[in-house]
């Protein structure tokens, strides 16, 4: 079908439409030479076609000065992104991390804004993110445009930051929006915050940045977001990861906005059941989810965007020390009496394991009052401080677990290496001091993180080296934290390198790469 577009009337003209579906759905529509129809170019109209199956273009693309920082320029893809944004009140963008949506989604929302079409908006977001991107994206880009405040502090601080009217984006993270929030006899009953962003019908726009965090439909996270969205007139979900480990998780994020089908009845059109916990893809399930999650658009970042190659090197094999090996055996004993006696282990059991196992190969054990308990793992901590040294340039070290963070930030630093630590208790005021350092001055050189506080967002391009301490328990997290470092301002090569004591840690960093479920990993441990 034609699309063209008369400048002169501000009209769209089809060729090959249905001229009486038009007329009876579209305001304005005028059928001339015999079957051509013209209908007025503005974004109601446009909307109305889109839904009809017609090919749309949003006046965003006309009537937009796209604002952005000196010396850069729109990429094609971040305007056919806001222009998709415009068009559909509710959608997805699923493009690839470090290309460009932040942006795209605030250009959408600022013309939105600018035709009375919605008025203020909401992010929601990773912690680690509100202030490195959202809020330093609209410092960049919309000076004197659009103004943005991040909701954070104490209970009272966060409503008096809303009660800023003349704000033009709130922005706020997850666990943030849930202050409050207690379990009700019908699900949550909402605390002040989220109540009081429910009832400001002012705020018309929520953008959802990483919103595979809302994959499950059972949390108070989903819950209370859920009840936050639901009479928003514009809801956008951002993420590149949506499945990031089951095509089931997609069911959760669809819902968030849309009526859909049951979860039991999406499941079973994308996974095959092996066993009584045990459930894998079915093939052709990457094709139900990609039709399931409409309307969407996604660009990958390597159509849009020239990057140094990612070098993933194999596992590096690092020795166990005899304290290590005594409490892997204690540990495989005590699995295989369990199964002997009969005892099924299930996804939460096998998960508990998992994270011991992976607490035993990083040398710090968490006791049952969540005390930490460090064990001899120098050969680690050897191979460590000598892939550093190889580096040459900044490097990235992701340990899983707080205490290990801490422990490995201590060898290092007795080692002369200029470090910074960044862990879930680090303060955003310090953690944006960190990441401005670490990018934007000679020290430090190494930054040490738990890649669940860093892996959302960041551009970390000052480093060219990553250095998996020891293996995550979340997919979704190793994903986005190889990220990082590929920024667009990345000139160099990057490196991923993983360490591996055993073949349980080599089968986890496998299955991590290729993004698939640890479910049944730590029953290896009875066969090796």
């Amino acid at each position: 079908m034609t699309l063209l577009y008369s400048k002169h009337h501000d009209m769209v003209i089809y060729r090959d439409a249905d001229p009486r579906l038009m007329l009876d759905h579209v305001p304005g529509a005028v059928v001339f030479n015999g079957g051509c129809v013209a209908v007025p170019f503005n974004l109601p109209t446009m909307q109305v076609c889109r839904n009809l199956g017609l090919p749309a273009v949003s006046p965003i693309r006309a009537h937009y000065d796209w604002p952005i920082h000196p010396g850069l320029k729109p990429m094609a893809h971040q305007l056919a992104m806001a222009e998709f944004l415009t068009l559909h009140p509710r959608c997805f963008n699923l493009s690839d991390m470090r290309t460009g949506k932040t942006l795209a989604a605030l250009w959408a929302f600022h013309w939105l804004k600018l035709q009375g079409i919605v008025d203020k908006g909401l992010v929601v977001a990773k912690l680690s993110t509100l202030e490195r991107v959202w809020l330093r994206e609209l410092l960049a880009h919309f000076i004197g445009r659009l103004s943005g405040i991040v909701l954070s502090g104490t209970r009272d601080q966060r409503a008096a930051s809303l009660d800023t009217r003349d704000a033009d984006v709130y922005i706020i993270n997850y666990d943030g929006l849930c202050i409050g929030t207690q379990r009700g006899h019908h699900g949550v009953v909402l605390g002040p915050l989220a109540q009081q962003l429910v009832e400001r019908q002012d705020i018309s726009c929520v953008i959802v940045d990483e919103s595979a965090t809302l994959r499950n439909a059972g949390t108070r996270r989903w819950k209370v977001m859920r009840q936050v969205v639901r009479a928003k007139p514009y809801v956008w979900q951002l993420t590149g990861t949506p499945t990031p480990n089951a095509p089931t998780d997609a069911h959760g994020q669809k819902r968030l906005v849309f009526q859909v089908e049951p979860w039991p009845a999406f499941r079973a059109r994308t996974m095959v059941q092996f066993g009584p916990f045990k459930w894998v893809p079915q093939r052709g399930a990457a094709e139900v989810v990609a039709k399931f999650l409409q309307p969407s658009i996604r660009f990958a970042r390597r159509d849009v965007m020239e990057l140094p190659p990612l070098v993933y090197d194999p596992p590096i094999e690092v020795p166990l020390t005899k304290e290590q090996v005594k409490l892997i055996r204690e540990m495989k004993a005590e699995l295989q009496i369990r199964l002997d006696e009969g005892a099924e282990i299930n996804a939460a059991n096998e998960a508990t394991l998992r994270i011991k196992l992976i607490q035993i190969l990083c040398g710090a054990i968490y006791d049952s009052a969540h005390e930490a308990h460090f064990i001899d793992a120098s050969p680690r901590l050897e191979m460590l401080l000598e892939v550093i040294e190889e580096a040459g340039g900044k490097v990235l070290v992701f340990a899983p677990l707080t205490a290990v963070v801490r422990m490995v930030t201590t060898f290092l630093q007795r080692h002369t290496v200029a470090t910074e630590r960044i862990t879930g208790a680090t303060s955003a005021k310090d953690r944006n001091d960190i990441f401005r350092r670490f990018n934007d001055e000679g020290e430090p050189r190494v930054l040490i993180a738990d890649p669940g506080t860093v892996a959302h967002g960041l551009d970390l391009s000052a480093a060219n080296t990553i250095i998996w301490y020891g293996p995550t328990d979340r997919v979704e997290d190793y994903v986005q934290a190889n990220q990082r470092i590929a920024g667009p301002n990345q000139r160099r090569g990057m490196l991923i390198v993983r360490f591996a004591s055993t073949s349980i840690e080599r089968t986890i960093f496998d299955r991590l790469d290729n993004k698939q479920s640890l479910q049944g990993v730590i029953l290896d441990l009875v066969k090796t």
